[in-house]
């Protein structure tokens, strides 16, 4: 296997970051999309959502590419919250609400 410079063997997972309050543009998906190589797979986290077309664009890559905003990042954090360690709860703790089924 190939390692790079720091030390990783490939498959690299590539992890963008934008938090920058308005939507993910095409501009930065193809941006991004260019740093990944062919066993690279690309997580965009972006707290503003992405626009129309870069959802066309995270489509059309040929690159393994997934988004994540917000509400996907919340949904997935509490499907998986009882299945971490006291110490990743703290980070970010729910309480459940219960209603009543009528």
């Amino acid at each position: 296997a190939w390692m790079d410079p720091i030390g990783i063997k490939r498959p690299r997972i590539l992890v963008q970051v934008i938090h920058k309050g308005q939507a993910t543009t095409a501009e930065g998906v193809k941006s991004f999309s260019s740093l990944l190589g062919q066993n690279d797979f690309g997580l965009i986290f972006s707290t503003g959502g992405l626009t129309g077309e870069a959802r066309e664009e995270m489509k059309s890559a040929s690159q393994n590419m997934s988004f994540m905003d917000l509400e996907s990042f919340f949904d997935l954090w509490v499907t998986q919250y009882l299945k971490l360690d006291r110490d990743a709860q703290r980070l970010l703790p729910l309480k459940p609400i219960y209603f009543l089924s009528l």
